[in-house]
């Protein structure tokens, strides 16, 4: 038998390493991309988990947002009943938004979380019509590095909200507590003989009198509830107007005896400042921002002053009409407005420099103004009148006769509604605020002189 051997020459040595190599490569390189493919697999898993989280974060801020309006009583009560909720802000979309009586067109912004998840959530609410309200809430859940939105509209009936009129009776020395849907009495408080005027706490908690009685004139505050008395003390002789700071910290009194102007704590009615003003003051109004306090004196040389609140410090004064006996401010702060029972004008200053803008003669013995944005209210006495002006050029709207000797008014919180509080004839009315048509009347306990329903 024959064999026959072949010799390996040298071009094949190292051949199987190559191979081997080759092989290991491809391997290696099957191998990576399964892990490639695995890991990418986990970081889309891994990245849903927490587009799920944060979409349930979202989701929660819609429930929570729910929850604390029903909780808190109303949308515009959240802030002060969430102990969890960061940066929470109102923010009002019109007029008279936000408005703790009304609360529409108020827009609600908050941020909270649980679990390492977080939400921001805004919410608004405003009105469609006067039966309906719409609550649109979105919420931007956070989890990680992902963010998931959620958001939710709904039409809502707008609840009956009470709100309530307040009147001080100056010859049956009381304060009385009306609901303004339908002049229905609530309650009834005593005061010191002669209560002259009284206003109410930014959060309507308390309602503040003063008294002007010959041997003991006295501020006073009475729970708004129930009219029961929390405190009182004396004051200066003659009070005859009070006005609160937009803030409610701080309670400021004019006195026609003593001529003086004073400041008190509203928690504890402690006197703060007191300072001498030219004769007769009469009424007083503090600005929106809180920084200043405007007085007006009624004498024949009758006097517009103002003064910084702070430290009750004059600031400047001008001369007024004859007997100027009400004051009122427009709600940006720009404009003064007073009314001058010895001339029966009704004049516009401007409230930085106290320089004269507009006078117009009205109907006699104007006794209260009132201003609203782009409109104003007067009443007058001898006329019996209920007067509606232009607040921009003071040019005549439109009047209507009320009942015998009209002495104060004021606004409904959402300005729909005027009250009249017609001393002679022991009644407050209700008009329209639109076209001041006469809704309905109620009789008091007598001698109603101050009226107070925003």
């Amino acid at each position: 038998m024959t064999y026959f051997f072949s010799q390996r020459t040298d071009t094949e040595k190292g051949v199987s390493l190559i191979v081997v190599f080759l092989i290991m490569t491809i391997m290696l390189a099957m191998v990576l991309g399964l892990v490639s493919f695995v890991l990418n697999q986990t970081n889309i898993i891994g990245n849903l988990s927490h587009s799920v989280s944060s979409f349930y974060a979202a989701d929660t801020g819609i429930d929570k947002t729910f929850y604390l309006i029903n909780a808190a009583g109303s949308f515009c009560n959240v802030c002060a009943f969430c102990n969890d909720c960061a940066q929470c802000t109102l923010t009002p979309l019109a007029q008279n938004g936000c408005n703790p009586q009304t609360c529409n067109n108020c827009q609600l912004t908050y941020t909270s979380g649980f679990d390492q998840r977080t939400f921001e959530v805004t919410a608004e609410l405003t009105p469609l019509d006067e039966e309906t309200l719409n609550v649109c809430i979105a919420s931007d859940g956070f989890y990680k590095n992902t963010v998931r939105n959620f958001d939710f509209c709904n039409s809502v009936s707008a609840p009956r909200v009470a709100q309530y009129a307040y009147v001080a009776n100056s010859s049956a020395s009381t304060v009385q507590k009306f609901d303004i849907a339908d002049l229905s009495l609530e309650a009834t408080g005593t005061t010191d003989p002669n209560p002259q005027a009284l206003t109410l706490s930014p959060d309507r908690n308390f309602v503040y009198v003063v008294a002007s009685s010959s041997s003991f004139p006295t501020l006073a505050k009475y729970n708004a509830s129930d009219l029961s008395l929390v405190n009182k003390r004396n004051i200066d002789a003659g009070p005859r107007f009070i006005a609160v700071s937009p803030d409610g910290n701080f309670v400021y009194t004019v006195s026609i005896t003593t001529n003086t102007l004073q400041k008190f704590n509203a928690s504890d009615l402690t006197l703060i400042r007191t300072i001498i003003t030219s004769t007769a003051p009469l009424a007083l109004a503090v600005s929106p921002d809180g920084n200043f306090v405007y007085v007006v004196t009624s004498s024949n040389q009758s006097r517009l002053h103002k003064f910084d609140a702070a430290n009750l410090l004059p600031m400047g004064n001008v001369a007024a009409d004859q007997f100027t006996n009400s004051v009122s401010i427009s709600p940006d702060g720009n404009f003064v407005y007073t009314t001058s029972l010895g001339q029966d004008t009704l004049q516009k200053f401007n409230s930085l420099s106290l320089a004269m803008v507009q006078r117009v003669n009205i109907d006699l013995d104007p006794r209260f103004v009132l201003v609203n944005g782009s409109l104003l209210y007067v009443v007058s006495s001898n006329t019996n009148t209920l007067q509606k002006y232009n607040a921009s050029d003071l040019s005549f709207v439109k009047k209507v006769l009320t009942d015998t000797f009209p002495f104060s008014l004021d606004l409904s919180a959402d300005a729909s509604l005027v009250f009249v509080a017609a001393t002679n004839s022991n009644t407050v009315q209700k008009f329209n605020a639109s076209d001041l048509n006469f809704i309905e009347r109620v009789t008091t306990s007598g001698g109603p002189r101050s009226v107070f329903s925003r």
